[in-house]
């Protein structure tokens, strides 16, 4: 375990760095680090060339706005000092969470190279030029329901739809993960992937409806329209290689090799691959396809199915039962 503290701690640090100190992302950092706490006081989001706004799906993303604000309160840090310590933390969380589900279904061997490809994913979808908070915490919640999905933990995978969707509203992704990655029969596991999908959309109304703006909205409202201009861009007014298409292309190289390099441990599991492939789907319909820090539960999924559903413990053991009980052979030559 010692090990797995060490280097999320190591990968918090240095991915937190980079995204921090971009230069893009360093000039605008007073500005995330209150428009944080614009989500918690309902007040408009302040650009720093003074236009006020508001971005409507920010609304139900109190999770690091409650966090910032407490630490603000406790240590009395200007906010955008706290605002690194809790970037800081929440990539701690999440290396430490992936790291222990991937040292408890894999042998030790594997811990380096699945946070590392993390990692190198997390950095390449730094390229937007503000920071989102929601990024390492996309991640975690997504490990979360997967886990809970294989091992069956019902009560578990509820309880983080419900936190997760304070954090994003990506946490709906919960019911695709459930249906895909549990074992129950096809009808129950339907109902418990619809209730956790709706848990976490009726929670993200629920929050946006409390911290929205006065007459403010609660629906999504530059998704979509940002998404065509992407397109539009990309293929018709302006066609040619754009970063956002290679920093895809790198992930899914990055995450191919993985696979390959995890097969030498366990097979890849077909059920997480098929969620990630629905998730990409629904992400590519609702998401802002430029922005690579919206591919991150995608980029999660099919990480974790190149690690073993079953631990790694059982494995072995299932493995060593396979061979004392296998019937024993003896060489031609011995009889004689």
């Amino acid at each position: 375990m010692l090990r797995t503290v060490l280097l999320a701690g190591a990968l918090a640090v240095v991915v937190s760095t980079v995204s921090h100190f971009l230069a893009p992302r360093y000039a605008s950092r007073a500005f995330v680090a209150d428009q944080q706490l614009a989500i918690l006081e309902r007040r408009p989001f302040v650009e720093p060339g003074g236009r006020a706004g508001d971005v409507p799906e920010f609304r139900n993303r109190i999770l690091v706005p409650a966090a910032l604000a407490a630490t603000v309160t406790m240590t009395r840090l200007r906010p955008v000092t706290a605002y690194f310590g809790v970037r800081v933390a929440c990539a701690f969380a999440m290396f430490l969470l992936v790291g222990w589900y991937v040292s408890r279904q894999m042998p030790p061997a594997a811990l380096l190279p699945a946070l590392a490809v993390l990692a190198l994913c997390l950095v390449i979808s730094f390229n937007h030029p503000y920071e989102f908070p929601s990024d390492y915490l996309d991640v975690l919640f997504t490990a979360v329901f997967v886990a809970a999905a294989r091992s069956n933990g019902r009560f578990l995978a509820l309880a983080a739809a419900v936190v997760g969707a304070t954090a994003r509203e990506s946490a709906a992704f919960s019911g695709v993960i459930w249906w895909f990655c549990a074992v129950d029969p096809p009808v129950r596991r339907a109902a418990y992937a619809g209730l956790l999908a709706l848990v976490a959309i009726g929670v993200t109304i629920a929050t946006r409806m409390i911290f929205r703006l006065p007459g403010g909205s609660i629906f999504n409202s530059i998704a979509i329209q940002g998404s065509v201009g992407s397109i539009t861009r990309t293929f018709v007014t302006d066609p040619g290689p754009r970063i956002w298409i290679v920093g895809l292309i790198v992930m899914a190289v990055v995450l191919y090799y993985w696979l390959e390099t995890a097969r030498e441990w366990t097979s890849s599991d077909p059920r997480t691959l098929k969620a990630a492939a629905v998730i990409l789907v629904l992400t590519l319909v609702f998401g802002v396809i430029h922005e690579l820090r919206i591919y991150m539960p995608v980029i999660t999924c099919v990480l974790l199915a190149g690690v073993s559903p079953q631990r790694w413990s059982v494995v072995i053991a299932d493995s060593a039962s396979a061979e004392s009980t296998a019937p024993a052979t003896t060489p031609r030559s011995a009889w004689r």
